[in-house]
């Protein structure tokens, strides 16, 4: 292919008809030619594409190739087609993508759904070992519990906050201040 049959490429692209394809790695093309395609993509309906190697297109013109089918697919027309699950047999042709559309989770659910519901509950249950114990924080002054939303979460209210911490004169540790005078603990 060379920059001539890029630009008729392009022109039946624009077309609208087709929605996914692999232009492949092309030598002869120019820069300037490439450039030109990326340009004109936003005006076709192409969602999942490739399109040569890191030789000839690679850096800003891969990643302006990339934002161009990324807003194609964002618009609703476009959606349809890569997401029509009557065309199961066409989806799970299509290899070799920047963005595969049998990659998205969506198919994943039709192309493989054993597969999809064992990764899922994988996914659930490291989220569930993520999240922090239900506990409710004691305040350090009072020894009551409570929510955690006063400050940094060690003081159960202001007075609690501002209140000296009860120290056994005996032993050192925090105690409620409720044994005898409050001076020791009952230990």
């Amino acid at each position: 292919m060379n920059d001539q049959a890029l630009t008729h490429l392009t022109r039946v692209l624009e077309k609208g008809f087709i929605w996914a394809i692999n232009v492949g790695e092309n030598f002869r093309i120019s820069r300037g030619g490439w450039e030109q395609f990326a340009e004109d993509l936003g005006r076709t309906n192409v969602t999942h594409m490739y399109a040569g190697s890191e030789t000839t297109v690679s850096g800003a013109l891969k990643v302006k190739m990339r934002d161009k089918i990324r807003v194609n697919r964002v618009h609703a027309s476009h959606r349809k087609r890569h997401q029509d699950f009557n065309r199961a047999d066409i989806i799970s042709a299509i290899s070799n993508m920047w963005f595969n559309p049998r990659a998205s989770g969506q198919w994943q659910r039709v192309l493989n759904p054993a597969a999809f519901a064992a990764e899922e509950e994988a996914k659930q249950a490291s989220q569930k070992a993520a999240e922090p114990p239900t506990y409710a924080p004691k305040c350090e002054r009072c020894f009551q519990e409570h929510d955690g939303q006063f400050g940094s979460g060690r003081y159960c209210s202001q007075l609690c906050s501002r209140s000296k911490a009860l120290h056994c004169e005996r032993c050192g540790y925090k105690h409620d201040g409720q044994y005898g005078s409050g001076r020791f603990c009952d230990r």
